[in-house]
């Protein structure tokens, strides 16, 4: 219940609310892509610090568990926020306001699901490492996603 309805949702908003108040606004969003792009940014960024801050916190475990940090969760920060950035930049270029909040809902509600679901896995010690399947396959969906807003890019060659 804490991976979903506490952990997941405040870890999202918090990567969430820096592209939307530092870049959203900005010129340079100017294309769905941008919302992939800069929510991947604060993803890394997010990681980062939390890693660092584990390790930090938890001197006699650094390494095993620091590796598998850096291997599992770096990409699975940016696979989660990943599925809100689509969202994102789908919402930027829609002209409806209610059309553009439900798309960025949409992105919110799978990035918790799926970022509740590893923190489960994560924390169960039995299960963790069907975390990794479960990146792949989310991974997957999200490359489909960042292909389709690909395809429609104003910037396509």
């Amino acid at each position: 219940v804490i991976c979903f309805l506490v952990l997941a949702p405040i870890e999202e908003f918090f990567k969430y609310s820096v592209v939307k108040v530092f870049i959203y606004p900005k010129e340079q969003f100017d294309e769905p892509m941008d919302g992939v792009v800069y929510m991947a940014a604060a993803a890394v960024g997010f990681s980062a610090i939390t890693n660092v801050m584990y390790l930090v916190q938890n001197p006699d475990n650094t390494s095993i568990v620091g590796i598998l940090r850096g291997i599992l969760a770096t990409p699975a920060h940016v696979i989660f926020s990943g599925f809100i950035g689509v969202q994102l930049g789908k919402a930027k270029f829609t002209a409806s306001y209610l059309q553009a909040g439900s798309r960025i809902v949409k992105g919110f509600v799978i990035a918790i699901l799926l970022h509740g679901l590893y923190n489960t896995l994560i924390f169960s010690k039995i299960l963790t490492f069907a975390a990794i399947p479960l990146l792949v396959v989310a991974g997957y969906f999200l490359l489909r996603q960042i292909n389709q807003l690909n395809e429609v890019s104003p910037f396509k060659k």
